[in-house]
């Protein structure tokens, strides 16, 4: 009886034990799956207060998008654009800029021949000859307006905006340069096509 008695005694503190233990994991457990619970519910708040304020986690932030008709300041502060030759015109993409910020053209010399290469921008006192191991012309827009640009024989001919903002949607017609004079001590023709040019062509 005696024995009985002990076994009864160790089997219920066995069962106390084990009840302890179960409760104590459980509560491990439920307090991981609240705190996860948390933390996702947390990162769901910051995601939908950032796309309601237009800065998406996996997008554009600020919403800003690029025009592809306006060039970029992103680049450290300097506005990147290609410019081509096509028939005897300049062709320069993007055409719109920000004034007072740096621009940079990046000719894409395939497309250049002849007096095309000697490129005049007198808005902003630009006068460089392009070669394949210079084809960059760099300078800082001081003011607004459709500015003119042309090659040294006035053959070549282009355009391209400055706006205070920097937008398509503002610029304006009415403050046009003056056409680029033609380089002293010139003569011959220049055809669009680059062939027999006698002003100023380089090999």
């Amino acid at each position: 009886m005696e024995n009985a008695t002990k076994y009864v005694i160790v089997g219920g503190a066995i069962i106390i034990i084990a009840l302890i233990l179960g409760l104590t994991v459980g509560n491990v457990f439920s307090g991981r799956a609240y705190a996860y619970a948390s933390s996702t519910q947390n990162q769901a708040a910051v995601n939908s207060a950032n796309n309601a304020n237009g800065n998406p986690v996996n997008g554009n932030v600020n919403g800003n998008t690029a025009n592809s008709n306006t060039a970029s300041a992103a680049n450290g502060d300097v506005q990147t654009a290609t410019i081509k030759v096509s028939g005897s015109s300049y062709i320069i993409t993007p055409s719109v800029f920000k004034k007072g910020v740096p621009v940079r053209l990046v000719a894409d010399m395939s497309t250049f021949v002849g007096c095309s290469r000697g490129v005049v921008i007198p808005a902003f006192g630009v006068n460089k000859y392009l070669s394949a191991t210079d084809n960059v012309i760099e300078f800082t827009p001081t003011q607004s307006g459709t500015i003119k640009i042309a090659c040294t024989m006035n053959m070549y001919r282009g355009t391209f905006t400055v706006t205070d903002d920097g937008t398509a949607s503002s610029a304006s017609a009415e403050n046009v340069q003056q056409s680029p004079v033609q380089a002293s001590g010139s003569g011959g023709t220049c055809g669009a096509n680059g062939g027999g040019c006698g002003c100023g062509a380089r090999a």
